[in-house]
């Protein structure tokens, strides 16, 4: 959220866009999933280069422009290996001196830098670019698909003269549930200096973690272990989700798994902008509460997602995350959980929980995330049945 807002006010202070105009794209973010910048170029309200020469100085890194991709040498390509390369969504397009200059979304994760370093044995100079030309990137260098939505932006980009504002339409629609079906209801400025060169040490020892509450002492919550040292509980959750018959399997399996953390949920799925209650797990709901309808885009508790399209906290003490509360009948926990599952760059479904007293869940954002990623593609696979049942 930080790296957003930062994004957000630089392109206001400069006036290439409006707060009303930043409004917009952060919702539409939260609907389509995607960087902010990304939704900014497909509204119509940033050009490409503004973008890149914004990005570069809120990152403090220099801007890759879509130029650098023309000629890339095949040996600078095999420097980065496939996996790593689509992992950290990265792309190589220099040698200089025995030092890879990297074409990244976040120049700034540490932690995709020490990966890398340690993957390639290269030491590392990161630049940032926009997700839409790193996604074609990827595809022509390493194979690696990109989706319609992508494509579609970079068409129109290219087909435009640099700093030329165009809006790009989103094609498709929800997902809609009707029992166990689920059907689509319809198809600038100067570079600045180099930035100094990021060595990344051979190896690591694994580091230790302490987890503090500001002005208290470390708490008892356990550190996380690395995903090496513990067995992939989400293997099971993967073989179960591929047996899975029905939308309602679905749930029942990512709520069941993730219960052992996050024992109060509810999984909303999202039609039209709208969000309905789907299941829950650790939570009662009469029958007219369970039919209640929540605008993703103006519901309060909905948008401390934007910016970041995840959120671990607390609940914020004002009238309009308290109407949320009041609408299912619930007391207001001190903590929760919200993320947004994804489908074909649409979102569809919303998880939202309560962590346990005194758990902190906030370390096992990328295990969540990918539990979320995996019911996307639960939710895509039943359709396909669906299809090919009814074909």
């Amino acid at each position: 959220m930080a790296r957003t807002k930062r994004l957000g006010d630089r392109l206001i202070g400069r006036d290439l866009i409006t707060a009303d105009q930043l409004k917009q794209a952060l919702d539409a973010q939260l609907i389509y999933g995607g960087q902010l910048g990304t939704c900014l170029i497909e509204q119509g309200h940033l050009s490409e280069k503004d973008l890149g020469d914004t990005l570069q100085e809120v990152f403090g890194v220099p801007y890759v422009a879509p130029d650098r991709f023309d000629e890339i040498p095949k040996y600078v390509i095999e420097t980065m290996p496939r996996s790593i390369a689509e992992k950290h969504r990265v792309v190589p397009f220099a040698l200089k001196e025995k030092v890879v200059q990297l074409a990244m979304v976040d120049p700034k994760d540490l932690g995709a830098h020490d990966e890398i370093s340690f993957a390639t044995g290269q030491r590392i100079q990161a630049w940032v670019c926009p997700e839409v030309r790193l996604y074609q990137a990827l595809e022509r260098f390493y194979n690696i698909a990109r989706r319609t939505r992508y494509i579609t932006l970079c068409r129109a980009l290219d087909h435009r003269a640099s700093g030329e504002k165009l809006v790009i339409e989103h094609a498709g629609g929800d997902l809609v549930f009707e029992e166990d079906v689920i059907d689509r209801t319809s198809t600038g400025s100067a570079q600045p200096e180099e930035p100094d060169v990021i060595v990344a040490p051979a190896a690591r020892a694994p580091a230790t973690v302490s987890r503090k509450t500001a002005g208290t002492a470390a708490t008892a919550i356990p550190a996380t272990p690395p995903a090496a040292d513990r067995p992939d509980a989400l293997a099971a959750v993967s073989r179960h989700l591929c047996a899975a018959e029905t939308r309602h399997e679905i749930a029942e399996v990512v709520l069941d798994h993730i219960a052992t953390t996050i024992p109060r949920s509810i999984l909303f799925t999202v039609k039209g902008g709208r969000a309905e209650v789907w299941r829950t797990e650790g939570i009662e709901l009469d029958a007219s509460r369970a039919g209640i309808r929540l605008s993703v885009t103006s519901e309060p508790i909905f948008n401390l997602m934007l910016g970041s399209l995840q959120y671990f906290g607390p609940v914020p003490q004002d009238e309009g995350c308290r109407r949320f509360y009041d609408s299912l009948d619930l007391p207001v926990p001190g903590q929760i959980a919200l993320l947004p599952v994804y489908l074909n760059d649409r979102l569809v479904a919303m998880f939202y929980g309560e962590p346990g007293e005194g758990v902190d869940v906030s370390g096992q954002a990328t295990d969540y995330k990918r539990l979320m990623q995996k019911l996307a593609l639960a939710m895509n696979m039943i359709l396909l049945k669906l299809k090919i049942r009814a074909s």
